[in-house]
């Protein structure tokens, strides 16, 4: 009889423990998800007003992936034709990648987006590379990474504003990776903004 106190007194413990153990896992997820939505929301917010200031296009990603969070399918140049070459800017989050001089008032500024920025954003991720290389003010440029010297560190991202003039497609072999399709929109930098993802 002992024994089987003993016993029932262990199922009783496991029992609990297995409980507390999902009500702790599930209180996480529900951190983690939160932590993710409201980092989104202070994205779009900080967004809104250089979208808002520029009558920028802030949805062309949501067109383009059709409303799901990944698209796996290719990305047509057209595509991007279609949601880039408006009338109107376009607001695109990313990295640097590189900045050259292009002359004596401009820098040539190459952002890539960035799939850990896009999913901390809460923005589609698309899995052809999207580049932009655009022509910066210097003094914008030069104020930017001044403002913020971590530009290039893994949590920093940007936010620009962009009107794009073209699209071109490329075809590149990454890291000894089959090839990665790739667009690149070229056009003039209208506004900058720094993003931090942690």
């Amino acid at each position: 009889m002992f024994k089987r106190f003993i016993i029932a007194l262990l199922i009783i413990a496991l029992a609990a423990l297995g409980v507390l153990y999902l009500i702790r896992t599930r209180s996480r997820e529900q951190a983690k998800k939160s932590e993710a939505q409201e980092r989104a929301a202070v994205g779009e917010l900080a967004f809104a007003s250089m979208v808002k200031k520029h009558n920028a296009i802030d949805a062309w990603d949501r067109d383009l992936s059709r409303g799901e969070p990944v698209r796996t399918a290719p990305v047509m140049t057209m595509e991007l034709e279609k949601l880039w070459l408006t009338e109107r800017p376009i607001l695109f989050a990313g990295r640097i990648k590189d900045v050259k001089t292009e002359d004596q008032n401009n820098y040539r500024l190459v952002i890539s987006q960035d799939v850990y920025l896009t999913v901390a954003l809460a923005r589609p991720v698309v899995r052809t590379a999207l580049d932009l290389s655009l022509l910066c003010p210097k003094s914008m440029l030069e104020a930017f990474i001044a403002g913020h010297p971590d530009y290039l560190e893994p949590a920093s991202g940007l936010g620009v504003i962009a009107k794009i003039d073209s699209v071109e497609p490329a075809s590149l072999s990454e890291a000894g990776l089959s090839q990665v399709e790739r667009k690149t929109g070229k056009g003039k930098c209208l506004d900058l903004m720094a993003v931090r993802i942690r």
